[in-house]
């Protein structure tokens, strides 16, 4: 089973989808995810720069 990696938007402070998956808890745990960004966020169609303690898993 697959994880979604999630932040909330900065702006509507809704759950957003980051674009990128981990297979495991521990994958995630253990993966460094440092000043990553994503584009044309579903919430609010801006741009978002996110590190790993902005981060949790979605399913």
């Amino acid at each position: 089973m697959a994880f979604m990696v999630m932040v909330n938007c900065p702006t509507t402070n809704e759950p957003v989808f980051t674009g990128l998956t981990v297979e495991t808890v521990h994958g995630f745990e253990a993966g460094t995810y440092d000043h990553l960004s994503f584009s044309n966020c579903t919430s609010c169609g801006g741009d978002h720069t996110w590190s790993k303690p902005d981060a949790f898993l979605g399913s």
